[in-house]
Protein backbone atom coordinates (compact mmCIF):
# COMPACT_ATOMS: atom_id res chain seq x y z
CA UNK A 1 0.00 0.00 0.00
CA UNK A 2 2.95 2.38 1.04
CA UNK A 3 4.42 1.51 -2.63
CA UNK A 4 1.20 2.31 -4.23
CA UNK A 5 1.03 5.82 -2.34
CA UNK A 6 4.69 6.51 -3.56
CA UNK A 7 3.85 5.58 -7.19
CA UNK A 8 1.32 7.87 -7.27
CA UNK A 9 2.94 10.88 -5.34
CA UNK A 10 5.86 10.30 -7.86
CA UNK A 11 3.18 10.43 -11.01
CA UNK A 12 1.29 13.54 -9.58
CA UNK A 13 5.22 14.98 -8.91
CA UNK A 14 6.14 14.40 -12.63
CA UNK A 15 2.77 15.70 -13.82
CA UNK A 16 3.36 18.77 -12.34
CA UNK A 17 6.44 19.60 -13.55
CA UNK A 18 5.87 18.83 -16.86
CA UNK A 19 2.64 21.38 -16.62
CA UNK A 20 4.83 24.08 -15.29
CA UNK A 21 7.23 23.28 -17.92
CA UNK A 22 4.60 23.49 -20.90
CA UNK A 23 3.69 26.44 -19.04
CA UNK A 24 6.67 28.21 -19.14
CA UNK A 25 7.37 28.37 -15.35
CA UNK A 26 10.57 26.61 -15.52
CA UNK A 27 13.08 28.81 -17.07
CA UNK A 28 16.17 28.06 -18.92
CA UNK A 29 19.67 29.22 -17.07
CA UNK A 30 20.74 32.18 -19.26
CA UNK A 31 24.35 29.72 -20.40
CA UNK A 32 21.44 26.89 -21.70
CA UNK A 33 19.39 29.79 -23.66
CA UNK A 34 22.61 30.84 -25.31
CA UNK A 35 23.28 27.64 -26.52
CA UNK A 36 19.73 27.21 -28.14
CA UNK A 37 20.22 26.62 -31.44
CA UNK A 38 17.52 29.46 -33.51
CA UNK A 39 18.41 28.76 -37.32
CA UNK A 40 19.84 26.08 -39.30
CA UNK A 41 21.12 26.53 -42.62
CA UNK A 42 22.58 23.28 -44.35
CA UNK A 43 25.01 22.12 -41.91
CA UNK A 44 25.53 25.64 -40.13
CA UNK A 45 23.62 26.37 -37.12
CA UNK A 46 22.99 29.59 -35.41
CA UNK A 47 22.76 30.38 -31.51
CA UNK A 48 21.51 32.75 -29.33
CA UNK A 49 24.89 33.17 -28.02
CA UNK A 50 25.53 34.51 -31.49
CA UNK A 51 22.92 36.37 -32.03
CA UNK A 52 23.94 38.28 -28.66
CA UNK A 53 27.41 38.80 -29.40
CA UNK A 54 26.26 40.96 -32.58
CA UNK A 55 24.17 43.07 -30.42
CA UNK A 56 26.49 43.28 -27.13
CA UNK A 57 27.37 46.81 -28.45
CA UNK A 58 23.63 48.17 -28.33
CA UNK A 59 22.49 46.01 -25.27
CA UNK A 60 25.66 47.92 -23.40
CA UNK A 61 24.28 51.07 -24.31
CA UNK A 62 20.81 50.69 -22.94
CA UNK A 63 22.38 49.23 -19.70
CA UNK A 64 24.04 52.74 -19.47
CA UNK A 65 20.95 54.45 -20.06
CA UNK A 66 18.24 52.10 -18.19
CA UNK A 67 20.54 50.32 -15.99
CA UNK A 68 20.52 46.57 -15.11
CA UNK A 69 17.13 46.20 -15.48
CA UNK A 70 17.20 47.80 -18.81
CA UNK A 71 16.02 44.32 -21.00
CA UNK A 72 12.51 44.99 -18.38
CA UNK A 73 11.78 48.50 -20.39
CA UNK A 74 8.37 47.74 -22.99
CA UNK A 75 10.56 49.86 -25.49
CA UNK A 76 13.77 48.40 -25.27
CA UNK A 77 12.58 45.02 -25.16
CA UNK A 78 10.56 45.38 -28.24
CA UNK A 79 13.45 47.09 -29.73
CA UNK A 80 15.63 44.56 -28.84
CA UNK A 81 13.32 41.34 -30.37
CA UNK A 82 13.59 42.87 -33.44
CA UNK A 83 16.87 42.93 -33.94
CA UNK A 84 17.22 39.71 -32.94
CA UNK A 85 14.92 38.64 -36.21
CA UNK A 86 16.77 41.09 -38.21
CA UNK A 87 20.60 39.66 -36.98
CA UNK A 88 19.16 35.94 -37.53
CA UNK A 89 17.64 36.63 -41.69
CA UNK A 90 21.16 38.45 -41.54
CA UNK A 91 23.08 35.07 -40.41
CA UNK A 92 21.05 33.15 -42.16
CA UNK A 93 21.85 35.11 -45.83
CA UNK A 94 25.79 34.95 -44.70
CA UNK A 95 25.02 31.28 -44.46
CA UNK A 96 23.72 30.67 -47.97
CA UNK A 97 26.26 32.98 -49.60
CA UNK A 98 28.97 30.57 -47.68
CA UNK A 99 27.85 27.46 -49.00
CA UNK A 100 27.09 28.57 -52.11
CA UNK A 101 30.27 29.99 -52.57
CA UNK A 102 32.00 26.31 -51.91
CA UNK A 103 28.93 24.91 -54.10
CA UNK A 104 30.48 27.34 -56.82
CA UNK A 105 33.74 26.39 -56.42
CA UNK A 106 34.18 30.08 -55.94
CA UNK A 107 36.13 30.83 -52.73
CA UNK A 108 39.53 32.03 -53.15
CA UNK A 109 42.75 30.48 -52.14
CA UNK A 110 44.00 31.40 -48.66
CA UNK A 111 46.68 33.20 -50.08
CA UNK A 112 44.38 35.00 -52.15
CA UNK A 113 41.67 35.54 -49.09
CA UNK A 114 43.90 36.90 -46.52
CA UNK A 115 45.11 39.09 -49.43
CA UNK A 116 41.56 40.41 -50.13
CA UNK A 117 40.49 40.66 -45.95
CA UNK A 118 43.97 42.59 -45.47
CA UNK A 119 42.73 44.88 -48.12
CA UNK A 120 39.44 45.53 -47.21
CA UNK A 121 40.19 46.05 -43.68
CA UNK A 122 43.29 48.72 -44.58
CA UNK A 123 39.85 50.38 -46.25
CA UNK A 124 38.04 50.36 -43.08
CA UNK A 125 41.06 51.43 -41.18
CA UNK A 126 41.76 54.35 -43.32
CA UNK A 127 38.58 55.39 -42.77
CA UNK A 128 39.55 56.89 -39.17
CA UNK A 129 41.65 59.66 -38.26
CA UNK A 130 44.15 57.03 -36.19
CA UNK A 131 45.23 53.87 -35.59
CA UNK A 132 43.28 54.51 -31.42
CA UNK A 133 40.21 56.11 -33.21
CA UNK A 134 40.22 52.36 -35.36
CA UNK A 135 40.70 50.28 -32.06
CA UNK A 136 37.85 52.60 -29.79
CA UNK A 137 35.68 51.79 -32.76
CA UNK A 138 35.94 48.28 -32.61
CA UNK A 139 35.85 48.29 -28.20
CA UNK A 140 32.76 50.66 -28.51
CA UNK A 141 30.80 47.67 -31.08
CA UNK A 142 32.38 45.34 -28.84
CA UNK A 143 33.98 43.43 -32.07
CA UNK A 144 37.60 42.09 -32.17
CA UNK A 145 39.60 42.19 -34.93
CA UNK A 146 39.51 38.56 -36.25
CA UNK A 147 35.15 39.22 -35.53
CA UNK A 148 35.58 41.75 -38.35
CA UNK A 149 37.78 39.59 -40.51
CA UNK A 150 35.54 36.91 -40.45
CA UNK A 151 32.36 39.58 -41.48
CA UNK A 152 34.85 41.25 -44.28
CA UNK A 153 35.50 37.63 -45.51
CA UNK A 154 31.67 37.10 -46.38
CA UNK A 155 31.89 40.50 -48.27
CA UNK A 156 34.87 38.91 -50.33
CA UNK A 157 32.58 35.60 -50.97
CA UNK A 158 29.59 37.76 -52.00
CA UNK A 159 31.74 39.71 -54.61
CA UNK A 160 33.21 36.02 -56.06
CA UNK A 161 29.95 34.84 -56.54
CA UNK A 162 28.48 38.14 -57.80
CA UNK A 163 31.51 38.16 -60.21
CA UNK A 164 30.34 34.41 -61.39
CA UNK A 165 27.03 34.97 -62.00
CA UNK A 166 27.22 38.19 -63.50
CA UNK A 167 29.54 37.98 -65.76
CA UNK A 168 27.26 37.60 -68.77
CA UNK A 169 25.07 40.24 -68.16
CA UNK A 170 25.32 42.43 -71.59
CA UNK A 171 23.48 45.78 -72.20
CA UNK A 172 22.62 46.49 -75.97
CA UNK A 173 23.43 49.83 -77.69
CA UNK A 174 19.25 49.36 -78.78
CA UNK A 175 18.68 49.01 -74.74
CA UNK A 176 20.92 52.37 -73.94
CA UNK A 177 19.15 54.09 -77.30
CA UNK A 178 15.59 53.08 -75.46
CA UNK A 179 16.51 54.22 -72.53
CA UNK A 180 17.57 57.65 -73.16
CA UNK A 181 14.58 58.28 -75.90
CA UNK A 182 11.94 57.08 -73.11
CA UNK A 183 13.32 59.06 -70.01
CA UNK A 184 15.54 61.92 -71.50
CA UNK A 185 14.54 63.79 -68.56
CA UNK A 186 16.56 62.15 -66.60
CA UNK A 187 19.87 63.42 -68.97
CA UNK A 188 18.93 66.85 -69.31
CA UNK A 189 20.85 70.15 -68.47
CA UNK A 190 18.58 70.56 -65.18
CA UNK A 191 15.86 69.64 -63.54
CA UNK A 192 12.79 68.49 -65.21
CA UNK A 193 9.36 68.62 -63.43
CA UNK A 194 6.15 70.39 -62.43
CA UNK A 195 4.80 72.99 -60.19
CA UNK A 196 1.61 71.81 -59.16
CA UNK A 197 -1.57 72.87 -56.90
CA UNK A 198 -4.62 70.31 -56.13
CA UNK A 199 -7.94 70.02 -54.82
CA UNK A 200 -8.44 67.19 -52.60
CA UNK A 201 -12.12 66.46 -51.72
CA UNK A 202 -13.88 63.28 -49.89
CA UNK A 203 -16.38 61.78 -52.76
CA UNK A 204 -16.34 61.91 -56.52
CA UNK A 205 -19.34 63.65 -56.86
CA UNK A 206 -17.75 66.22 -54.89
CA UNK A 207 -14.67 66.07 -57.36
CA UNK A 208 -17.09 66.18 -60.46
CA UNK A 209 -18.89 69.25 -58.98
CA UNK A 210 -15.59 71.35 -58.76
CA UNK A 211 -14.17 70.06 -61.88
CA UNK A 212 -17.24 71.73 -63.06
CA UNK A 213 -17.00 74.71 -61.20
CA UNK A 214 -13.44 75.17 -63.34
CA UNK A 215 -14.61 74.21 -66.83
CA UNK A 216 -17.20 77.66 -65.96
CA UNK A 217 -14.20 79.37 -64.95
CA UNK A 218 -14.15 79.63 -61.32
CA UNK A 219 -10.57 80.45 -59.76
CA UNK A 220 -8.43 77.06 -58.74
CA UNK A 221 -6.76 78.62 -55.76
CA UNK A 222 -10.55 80.36 -54.25
CA UNK A 223 -11.53 76.32 -55.00
CA UNK A 224 -8.78 74.96 -53.31
CA UNK A 225 -8.77 77.59 -49.81
CA UNK A 226 -12.87 76.76 -49.72
CA UNK A 227 -13.13 72.99 -50.68
CA UNK A 228 -9.86 71.05 -50.13
CA UNK A 229 -9.55 68.91 -47.58
CA UNK A 230 -5.49 69.42 -47.22
CA UNK A 231 -5.09 71.72 -44.71
CA UNK A 232 -1.75 71.94 -45.78
CA UNK A 233 -1.89 73.58 -48.63
CA UNK A 234 -5.23 74.65 -48.98
CA UNK A 235 -4.51 78.12 -47.70
CA UNK A 236 -1.24 78.27 -50.43
CA UNK A 237 -4.60 77.95 -53.01
CA UNK A 238 -3.25 74.12 -52.61
CA UNK A 239 0.02 74.24 -53.84
CA UNK A 240 2.13 71.69 -53.71
CA UNK A 241 5.43 73.10 -54.95
CA UNK A 242 7.65 71.98 -57.38
CA UNK A 243 7.81 68.12 -58.24
CA UNK A 244 10.66 66.63 -60.59
CA UNK A 245 9.89 64.31 -63.21
CA UNK A 246 11.94 61.26 -61.13
CA UNK A 247 10.02 61.73 -58.10
CA UNK A 248 6.53 60.96 -59.35
CA UNK A 249 5.90 57.42 -59.65
CA UNK A 250 3.32 56.21 -62.34
CA UNK A 251 0.99 55.02 -59.39
CA UNK A 252 0.64 58.80 -57.84
CA UNK A 253 -2.42 61.14 -58.27
CA UNK A 254 -0.19 63.54 -59.56
CA UNK A 255 1.28 61.68 -62.91
CA UNK A 256 -1.31 62.57 -64.97
CA UNK A 257 -0.22 66.13 -64.78
CA UNK A 258 2.78 65.50 -66.24
CA UNK A 259 0.98 65.56 -69.60
CA UNK A 260 -0.58 68.83 -69.10
CA UNK A 261 0.74 72.18 -69.82
CA UNK A 262 0.61 75.31 -67.25
CA UNK A 263 -2.91 76.55 -66.74
CA UNK A 264 -4.44 72.57 -67.71
CA UNK A 265 -5.57 70.75 -64.74
CA UNK A 266 -6.57 66.83 -64.23
CA UNK A 267 -9.77 65.14 -64.35
CA UNK A 268 -10.94 63.92 -60.90
CA UNK A 269 -8.31 60.72 -59.81
CA UNK A 270 -9.04 58.53 -56.42
CA UNK A 271 -5.81 58.30 -54.18
CA UNK A 272 -6.04 56.62 -50.70
CA UNK A 273 -7.17 59.90 -48.77
CA UNK A 274 -9.79 60.99 -51.25
CA UNK A 275 -10.22 62.90 -54.99
CA UNK A 276 -7.95 65.09 -56.44
CA UNK A 277 -7.94 67.38 -59.52
CA UNK A 278 -4.32 68.84 -59.99
CA UNK A 279 -3.34 71.99 -61.84
CA UNK A 280 -0.14 72.53 -63.68
CA UNK A 281 1.27 75.97 -62.78
CA UNK A 282 4.24 75.62 -64.62
CA UNK A 283 6.63 73.31 -65.97
CA UNK A 284 10.54 73.26 -66.90
CA UNK A 285 11.52 71.21 -69.46
CA UNK A 286 15.11 71.03 -69.71
CA UNK A 287 16.54 69.74 -73.07
CA UNK A 288 18.87 66.45 -72.47
CA UNK A 289 22.48 66.00 -73.03
CA UNK A 290 23.42 64.90 -76.39
CA UNK A 291 23.26 60.81 -76.42
CA UNK A 292 26.99 60.19 -76.57
CA UNK A 293 27.82 62.58 -73.11
CA UNK A 294 25.37 59.80 -71.72
CA UNK A 295 25.93 56.71 -73.41
CA UNK A 296 28.06 55.13 -70.86
CA UNK A 297 26.39 56.38 -67.61
CA UNK A 298 23.17 54.95 -69.03
CA UNK A 299 24.87 51.67 -69.49
CA UNK A 300 25.79 51.80 -65.98
CA UNK A 301 22.51 52.12 -65.01
CA UNK A 302 21.20 49.21 -66.96
CA UNK A 303 23.95 47.15 -65.89
CA UNK A 304 23.68 47.50 -62.57
CA UNK A 305 20.01 47.16 -62.52
CA UNK A 306 19.83 44.01 -64.22
CA UNK A 307 23.05 42.46 -61.83
CA UNK A 308 19.96 43.87 -58.25
CA UNK A 309 17.01 41.96 -60.31
CA UNK A 310 18.63 38.77 -61.19
CA UNK A 311 20.81 38.88 -57.51
CA UNK A 312 17.87 39.15 -55.69
CA UNK A 313 16.43 36.33 -58.17
CA UNK A 314 19.05 34.00 -57.38
CA UNK A 315 18.85 34.44 -53.74
CA UNK A 316 15.38 33.31 -53.55
CA UNK A 317 16.22 30.36 -55.10
CA UNK A 318 18.69 29.66 -53.21
CA UNK A 319 16.70 30.36 -50.10
CA UNK A 320 14.10 27.72 -51.48
CA UNK A 321 16.31 25.36 -52.37
CA UNK A 322 18.36 25.53 -49.08
CA UNK A 323 15.02 25.76 -47.05
CA UNK A 324 16.76 27.63 -44.13
CA UNK A 325 15.10 26.48 -40.66
CA UNK A 326 14.28 29.92 -38.20
CA UNK A 327 12.91 28.68 -35.07
CA UNK A 328 10.81 32.40 -34.20
CA UNK A 329 9.92 30.81 -30.77
CA UNK A 330 13.32 30.56 -29.78
CA UNK A 331 15.02 34.01 -31.27
CA UNK A 332 13.77 35.55 -28.32
CA UNK A 333 13.42 33.16 -26.19
CA UNK A 334 14.25 34.17 -22.31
Amino acid sequence: MKSTKKLIALAMASMMLLSFTGCNMVEKTPEAVSKTVVAKVGKYKITRADIDAELAAMEEGFKAQFGDDYAKDAQVKSILEQQRVRVVNSMVYEKIILIKAEELKVVPAEKEMNEAIEAKLKEVKDSYDSEDAYKQALEKQKVTEEELKEKIKSTVLEEKIKENIFKDIAVSDTDIKNQYEMYKYKYAEGESGVELAHILVATQDEAKEIKKQLDDGADFAQLAKEKSKDEATKENGGSMGFKGYESISESSFVYPAIALQPGQYTDPSEAKDGWHIVKVLDKKDFPPKPFDDVKDQIKDELTKAKETELWTKTVQDWDSQLKPEVYEDKINQQ
